[in-house]
Order: structure tokens, then sequence, then C-alpha cells
């Protein structure tokens, strides 16, 4: 008897628990179907309110719009028939004067521009001509120049030889980037060779319209190497054979010339010219270089040691390097500056 009121009681304390249980679901659902029904009522409440938002603004609208006739006081009447006799018809006396619409309001606030002179219209012509010629040359510069990042110097070498005329254009572009530039990295390697001795022998490979011998030929002998010979200092030539003889010159310099897919190459060539410990400068666009050290660990292969780096602001990057008479350059060395690649307009 004793083990049946246990079990008993033991069950129903489990239908207990079990029908709490079926209570807290129930509410539980009750709660959530209640807050469902709270959030549609917010919604069709909200709706409503815009739509009655939206049919004042509607009606302020046609009311703005709509002409609203002012008489005319007796008192300008009066006036007006002081001053001068009115010609006008009875009718047209008492015509009503009307308040300004929203059309004529927006003429008020934007009034209409004066049409330019024929003068002014040429001038304007003029400009318009101008800026679209500057915009070619620009993109003209744009597609040499990245021609050139692109292929290897010999391929270059011989599209300039046989169309002189493109490199003329190159170089006009380039002197307009020049002219938009905060600092000129060229500046700064004639400034690091005025301090050479006056017996030293220097190489400009890439040299453009030889600048760098311009400005230093006087008190030093420069060669100068580029594809073209834009005037009487310019030797054209391939940048992997320059007419020199081995270790010939105490410094040479890339100031943005490494420009082939075989730049390797030409700093080949360098380090052929140059006496042993002989000095190479190169300059280069900051964004050509992933990490420096990179680049530097390259040049070391090619048989050189870096002795300084420097930014020259934020566009370029300066490496000094030393030959290293000692350390011959390896044959397999990887490529690291990357091409200077324009984003299509």
């Amino acid at each position: 008897l004793l083990w049946e009121m246990f079990a008993f009681s033991k069950k129903s304390a489990k239908g207990g628990k079990a029908k709490e249980k079926r209570q807290k679901v129930q509410q539980k659902k009750e709660k959530q179907a209640h807050n469902n029904r709270v959030k549609l009522r917010l919604i069709e409440i909200e709706r409503a309110t815009d739509e009655r938002l939206e049919e004042d603004i509607r009606s302020e609208k046609r009311k703005l719009e709509i002409l609203a006739p002012v008489k005319k006081s007796k008192r300008s009447k009066i006036e007006e028939e002081s001053s001068t006799e009115s010609t006008e018809t009875p009718q047209e006396q008492w015509k009503p004067t009307y308040s300004l619409t929203l059309n004529h309001l927006k003429a008020d606030a934007n009034p209409k521009k004066k049409k330019p002179s024929s003068d002014e219209s040429e001038k304007n012509t003029k400009e318009t001509m101008e800026e679209r010629r500057a915009r070619l040359k620009a993109a003209h510069f744009r597609s040499l120049n990245e021609e050139m990042y692109t292929s290897d110097g010999n391929t270059s070498f011989e599209k300039f030889k046989t169309n002189p005329e493109l490199f003329e254009a190159y170089h006009e572009g380039y002197r307009h980037q020049v002219e938009k530039w905060p600092t000129n990295p060229l500046d700064h390697m004639i400034e690091y060779a005025r301090k050479m001795p006056k017996n030293t022998v220097m190489a400009d490979f890439g040299c453009g319209e030889a600048k760098f011998a311009q400005t230093l030929h006087k008190k030093y002998k420069v060669h100068s190497f580029d594809l073209v010979a834009a005037n009487e200092l310019v030797t054209a030539c391939d940048m992997t054979h320059v007419p020199l003889e081995d270790q010939s010159i105490d410094l040479a310099i890339f100031c943005l010339s490494l420009m082939g897919t075989n730049y390797i190459e030409f700093v080949r060539e360098a380090y052929r010219v140059l006496k042993p410990n002989g000095y190479l400068l190169v300059a280069e666009v900051t964004s050509r270089f992933d990490k420096f050290n990179r680049f530097g660990r390259a040049m070391e292969s090619l048989g050189f040691d870096m002795m300084s780096k420097k930014n020259l602001g934020k566009m370029f990057v300066w490496g000094e390097f030393q030959k290293n008479a000692v350390r011959k350059p390896l044959k397999d060395v990887s490529y690291v500056l990357k091409p200077c690649v324009y984003k299509k307009r």
C-alpha cells in the first residue's frame, strides 16, 4: 500500500510539472501573438500617419499654386489717380494682381544667366580646345610611358629610332608632369654630383634632354645616353650596350629610367662601366617598390652594396649604391620593381 501511495504521488508530481510546462509554453505563445498584434498596429498607424502627411503636403502645394487675387487698396488707387490720369479702361484698372506662384519663386531664386557675348564665347571655345589638346597629349604620354615600362629596352630603342617624333611627344608630356611634382629627383642627383672631385667621370643612363650634363659639363666629364639624341650632348643607344670602356666612369645615375622589362641588364651595364668602388644613384617612383629592402638585395646580387636610402617626399625613393669589385654579379636575379601601369580612364 505504501509503495502504491509513493508511486501515485510521484506520478502526480510529474503530471503537475508537465502541466506547468504546458502553461508556460501557452503563455509564451500568447505573449508572442500579442507582440505581433502590437507591431502590426504600429505599422498601420505609421502608414496612416505617412498618408496624412503626404496629403497635407499635397494640399499645401495646391494652395501655393492657386493664384490668389489681391485687390488694390483704395489708398493706392487714389494715389495713382492723383499722380497721373489713367488711360486704362475700368476693367483694366480693377484687373486683380496675383501673388507669385512656385514657378515664379524658382525663377527668382535661380535667375537666368546672361548669354555670353561673341568675344566671351570665342574665348571659351579656345579654352575648351586647349583643354582637349592638353588631355590628348597627356593620354598620349601615359600610353607611351606604359609601353616603355612593359617592353624591353631594345624594342623601345628600335621604335623611337624609327619614329623620333614619338620621343619628342613623350618628353613634352614628361615636362608637363615635372611641373606638377613637389620635387624633382634629378635636382637631388645634381647636388650630389657637385660634391664629387673635379676629375670625376659620370654617366647618365636615360638622360632625356640631358639636364644633368647641361648643368655639370663645364666642371665634369658627363656621358649622356638615351633612346633618341634630343641634343648634341646625348648619345642614342640601347641602355644594355652603351659605348663606354670597362671600368671607365666614377658615377652612374638612373633617374626614373629603369623602365624596360629587362632593366636588370641596364644595371649590369652600369656595373661593367663603373670603376671599382664607383657609385650608382637610383631614383624611382615609390609605388614601384613593395619593399625597398628587396630591391637592395637584388642590387647586392648584381654586385653593389647599398650605402644609403631616403625618401624624396611621398612620390620618390632615392638609393645610393657602391660597386663591390670583389663580389661579382649573379646570373639569375629577381625583377622586383613593378611597372608603372595607369588606370583606365
